[in-house]
Order: C-alpha cells, then structure tokens, then sequence
C-alpha cells in the first residue's frame, strides 16, 4: 500500500472562488470568497449614449465596508483594472484582494 503525502493546508492561501452570481437590474453580480473573505463584484454594460467609457464594475467586501470602488472601461475586463487600481489605492482601509486571480476566475465564467 502507497501512501501519499496529504498537503500541508494550514498555512495555505485559498484563491477566490465564485460562491453565487446572479442578475440585478442591468448588472451581473458575482459574490466571491477569496482567502476567507466575501466579496461581490458587480459587472455592468452602460448604454453608449450615456458619458461613460462603456463598462462599470464596481466592488464591495461584505460584511466589513458598506463602501464599494468602482472603476469604468471600455471593456469589463478594463473596468475591473480600474476597480483595482482605486480599491488598492484605498489599502489598508479595505481588505486587500488579489484582482488578477479574481480577474482570472471571472475570465472563466465569460464575466470579462
């Protein structure tokens, strides 16, 4: 009988993972966890007569901040960008997250 060695998880970080995703109004919203903490990430095409660049994304951690960032693009996946650079310029007041691994998660589902 082999036996293999089971991974130490103790210390391990989990990557975020997509808990629920659902519709609001004109939005797609995706409620992520990422390292033990909830986040929802609202994705939404703006009418292109509106004065906006496209695409609105914004983010808020649940149960820590009632404040949401919010970042605009020509594409979802530049909206995000954005959404990241202003969360991360708000460190350490909010959580911090990783938004390429979100980024790549939401890549997979076809969100960005």
């Amino acid at each position: 009988m082999t036996r293999h060695p089971q991974p130490d998880t103790s210390g391990a970080t989990k990557g975020p993972k997509i808990i629920v995703q659902y519709r609001q109004k004109s939005a797609k919203v995706y409620e992520l966890e990422s390292n033990g903490a909830a986040l929802a990430v609202r994705i939404c095409h703006v009418d292109e007569t509106a004065s906006s660049n496209g695409w609105r994304v914004d983010a808020q951690a649940r149960l820590e901040d009632p404040r949401s960032v919010e970042g605009w693009g020509t594409t979802a996946a530049d909206a995000l960008g954005e959404l990241a650079r202003a969360w991360n310029a708000h460190h350490p007041a909010l959580r911090a997250f990783d938004w390429e691994a979100i980024a790549r998660v939401l890549h997979v589902v076809q969100a960005i």
